[in-house]
């Protein structure tokens, strides 16, 4: 595959640490560093060969001797999870000078990082300085998760994030049931889930460097057979970590049904429409935001080409360009389904599984990747896509922004002067600037938290209510308005309402700082 002789290169690049091969399960903060780097500097390829990292970092490795066949079986058999037949493979087909190098990536892929590591210790020949390190990093991040299983999931966290995983088992269960009913598959196998307590570590494992995940906003990934996400508590404001779990599954199943032959675009697509039908009727795979940047795109006719979002996404020019990207993709899967229904989606990814891109859109739907493309933009042109003026972008923040940040400039000042009238006890006066400033941005989820602060002071319980549940639907990844509604319903003592609530406060961030340190 063409990943390999690029791999072969950055190999090479490590013989300066030949001679210092560590032999230790632990690392001091300096070797931790050092580590960080090597794997880092692992990823300075150009950018056609990121996407295939879960190839070009590991699974290559052990394909330098066998031929081109075993080469492409073995990689194939690790990323879609057939552990079984790649170690069958690997006895079978691996050189003998080799084979430990091949059998490391079966344990590397199957979870256990110990193992991978001292195999790959005992390796003799080649150059696997940088394998043995991030292994044993990898290995000495493990020491501090405590695993949990359910009946189709081992989800591993440590410290404070082990109180995460009765929400994730259960939503992940759920995903199971429903996202595999949608898609037809249900791995026999348990799938492993981790969370990462530092960016840090999760840069490291998922080997996306942290400018990346930043610009993107990733703090998940499916990679190397298993699940990955940042603990939402290294976010000011936390994300929707259990869509995100659901999102990361949807991938794996959709990696497994098309033999890892899905083009980026639809892999994204598919995920994100289905990453809340976990626990939705029907999905909510576009927001307000993505909504409003769709119907930017197709009306200045500036809508992302489907070819520029490979590698991934997330190498786009921009946030917004990412955030304009998902809202295509997902609508594009939207098309699809009520176009050609479950059948054609599924019949596409089976194609997918077995031929060429173009050849499985035709034989699956009928048409040319191209004529697709087009006669989706025709899908897009026609759709009636609403504006919603100042909703948020759905995309997780690794910094805290001020309040000022998520209001326009032309209604600045009247959100001043509304907070500067709850100051000195008006709050009648701020819901009235408020409000003319929500007359410009009627759906700023800033600005209906603050008036609904204010009509909450001023005793009008009901229309705040009716400010926090838009805050709520036009922007369902801000945290705040949950957490309040949850108070008022519960000072209502409608407890039911007030659990679902604080349930999906937890959702985003079950870190939560007492309502009178949370942000406006």
């Amino acid at each position: 595959m063409k990943n390999f002789s690029c791999l072969f290169s950055v190999l090479k690049l490590s013989s300066s640490l030949r001679a210092q091969r560590a032999r230790q399960s632990r690392f001091s903060s300096k070797e931790r560093r050092d580590c960080f780097a090597l794997a880092r500097n692992d990823l300075k390829l150009p950018k056609r060969h990121i996407f295939s990292s879960i190839l070009f970092l590991f699974v290559a490795i052990p394909a330098f001797c066998g031929s081109g066949s075993d080469k492409e079986l073995f990689s194939k058999l690790l990323e879609t999870g057939r552990m079984a037949d790649a170690r069958d493979l690997a006895q079978r087909a691996a050189p003998p000078d080799e084979r430990r190098i091949w059998m490391s990536s079966i344990y590397f892929y199957s979870g256990d990082y110990n193992a991978a590591k001292d195999e790959i210790a005992t390796q003799e020949s080649g150059d696997t300085t940088r394998l043995f390190a991030y292994y044993a990093r990898l290995a000495e991040i493990a020491e501090s998760f405590t695993e949990f299983q359910s009946e189709h999931f081992i989800f591993r966290a440590g410290g404070a994030d082990v109180i995460l995983k009765d929400l994730a088992l259960d939503a992940l269960e759920k995903a199971y049931r429903r996202i595999g009913a949608n898609l037809s598959h249900f791995p026999a196998e348990k799938i492993i889930v981790e969370v990462y307590r530092t960016k840090e570590d999760f840069s490291l494992a998922s080997t996306l460097p942290e400018d990346v995940l930043e610009k993107s906003g990733t703090v998940g990934i499916c990679k190397f057979n298993r699940l990955m996400i940042l603990t939402p508590q290294a976010l000011p404001l936390g994300y929707n970590w259990l869509d995100t779990l659901a999102h990361e599954y949807t991938h794996l199943l959709v990696n497994r049904l098309s033999r890892a032959g899905c083009p980026l675009w639809l892999h994204e697509g598919i995920a994100r429409y289905h990453d809340t039908l976990w626990r939705l009727d029907t999905p909510q795979y576009l927001s307000a935001e993505g909504e409003n940047r769709l119907k930017d795109a197709v009306t200045g006719g500036k809508l992302i080409p489907f070819k520029r979002m490979s590698p991934s996404l997330v190498y786009l020019d921009s946030q917004d360009d990412i955030s304009l990207g998902f809202a295509e993709v997902a609508t594009a899967t939207a098309y699809i389904l009520e176009r050609f229904g479950d059948r054609g989606l599924s019949a596409l990814l089976e194609q997918l599984s077995s031929g060429a891109e173009a050849a499985a859109f035709k034989k699956a739907l009928g048409v040319s990747p191209e004529k697709f493309e087009k006669q989706f933009h025709a899908y897009l042109a026609a759709l009636p896509l609403q504006s919603s003026p100042g909703a948020a972008s759905s995309q997780p923040q690794f910094t805290a922004k001020a309040d000022e940040e998520f209001i326009g400039a032309d209604i600045r000042g009247l959100t001043r002067l509304g907070d500067n009238m709850r100051r000195i006890g008006r709050p009648d006066a701020a819901a009235l600037q408020y409000e003319k400033a929500l007359a410009q941005e009627p759906a700023n989820p800033v600005l209906l938290l603050k008036t609904a602060r204010a009509l909450l002071e001023s005793g009008n319980t009901e229309k705040a209510e009716e400010k926090l549940l838009l805050a709520i639907e036009k922007n369902p990844n801000y945290v705040t308005p949950y957490q309040v509604l949850a108070e008022l319903y519960f000072a209502r003592r409608q407890f039911n309402k007030a659990q679902k609530q604080h349930t999906a406060a937890l959702s985003i961030n079950p870190f939560l700082p007492p309502l009178g340190d949370a942000p406006n």
